[in-house]
């Protein structure tokens, strides 16, 4: 143990001990426990009128100082006691004279309480290497659960990264599987000398889809993203939110065969986003909207400027949520109980999902509910300051 460590655990040592224990209080309290030794020694001698030795009151005052308040209080009560002994209450025990300043007669007495001092300060310095062991043992215990939570939290992202691409690729697949099955009815309708002219947009949608589907895939097989999925690296691009909504909820239109009302602004509203991220945010809360309204009621997407940002809204006529439920529904895995109950699957991922990729736009989403009514979604995205040059889609 260095001197450095020594000296901060005996500063520790003295701060974990009660108030009356500290070594001023025994510098304090040394001298009339002193005199109190010494004094008993010449009442018991006048009492029984025989020879006792006051060094043996002495040394038991010495004993239960030391190891009350340590080895320097009890040195000092040791220097004074001699001294005491050597001048003045031997000679008044009339036992046998000392002369006065004859310090070799009160040797042996010096050297027991020394002897004494130093195995108590030696009991005291291993119970402080006892307790630097114990504190480098929680030291380490402590290091030990912190790495495993950070391994448990690892895993636990790890887990949720995969629920989430799971999900992510979900979407693709279920459109590309959707317009196949809408092909298939298409072609069972229609005489074998039908054009194939008519099925170009299906087709078109289903390769759309495809490498929609082989870019997610590359992206979650890239080691940054398998990482956490908050470091997934955005491809930006300018792009019109009005036209990303209309293309999503084209495509929602034909395969639901819903009604999905939607309202654009005059003039185009330019951001600088990750068209594909941001579509998957346009088609969880559009599709969340038509799972949980009734077939005969239209979800209503509207998009509009709020100053220097554009704010989407989707609105739905479903079941609403509770006031309660509200602070919870973009958490992971987090399923209202009218969802839970409902025919409608679902992992509870979709608005957390929609939560990371708006926040890594440095926008926000909330949404405002009243059970019985409906539910509205909001998302807000900060407009491009430059000026608008759209790109083509991608989608």
């Amino acid at each position: 143990m260095s001197a450095r460590e020594a000296r901060d655990l005996r500063k520790q040592y003295f701060t974990t001990l009660p108030k009356w224990r500290r070594p001023f209080v025994g510098y304090i309290c040394a001298i009339p426990i002193l005199s109190l030794s010494l004094f008993l020694a010449v009442i018991l001698q006048q009492l029984l009128q025989r020879f006792l030795f006051p060094a043996t009151f002495l040394l038991l005052a010495l004993l239960i100082t030391a190891l009350t308040w340590g080895a320097g209080p009890a040195l000092l009560m040791l220097f004074i006691g001699v001294i005491a002994l050597n001048s003045y209450f031997i000679p008044l025990l009339n036992q046998f004279y000392l002369r006065s300043g004859d310090a070799i007669q009160v040797l042996p007495v010096f050297a027991i309480g020394l002897i004494m001092l130093l195995v108590i300060e030696q009991r005291e310095r291993a119970y402080r290497k006892i307790q630097m062991v114990g504190q480098e043992l929680e030291r380490y215990a402590s290091e030990l659960e912190a790495v495993n939570r950070h391994l448990e939290a690892e895993h636990h992202e790890q887990e949720s990264f995969l629920s989430m691409a799971s999900h992510e690729l979900k979407t693709p697949i279920t459109t590309i599987r959707s317009y196949a099955q809408l092909l298939q009815r298409r072609l069972a309708k229609r005489p074998t000398s039908a054009s194939l002219h008519d099925f170009e947009p299906a087709f078109k949608r289903i390769d759309e889809q495809t490498i929609r589907l082989t870019t997610l895939i590359d992206q979650f097989l890239d080691v940054k993203t398998l990482s956490t999925y908050r470091e997934a690296t955005l491809s930006k691009s300018q792009y019109d939110l009005n036209q990303l909504c209309q293309k999503v909820i084209e495509d929602q239109r034909e395969l639901t065969d819903r009604d999905v009302v939607f309202s654009p602004t005059q003039e185009p509203l330019a951001l600088q986003i990750d068209v594909g991220r941001m579509t998957q945010v346009v088609i969880n809360l559009v599709s969340n909207g038509l799972k949980y309204s009734p077939q005969d009621k239209p979800v209503c997407v509207c998009v509009s400027r709020n100053g220097q940002c554009a704010l989407l809204q989707v609105q739905d006529h479903g079941c609403g949520i509770t006031a309660d439920e509200l602070p919870h529904i973009f958490e992971r895995f987090y399923r209202t109980p009218e969802a839970r109950s409902s025919t409608t699957s679902g992992l509870g991922l979709g608005l957390a999902i929609c939560k990371e990729i708006v926040d890594q736009h440095e926008g926000r989403i909330w949404c405002e509910s009243e059970p019985g009514i409906g539910s509205t979604f909001f998302v807000e995205l900060p407009l491009c300051t430059e000026d608008p040059i759209l790109a083509p889609s991608h989608l």
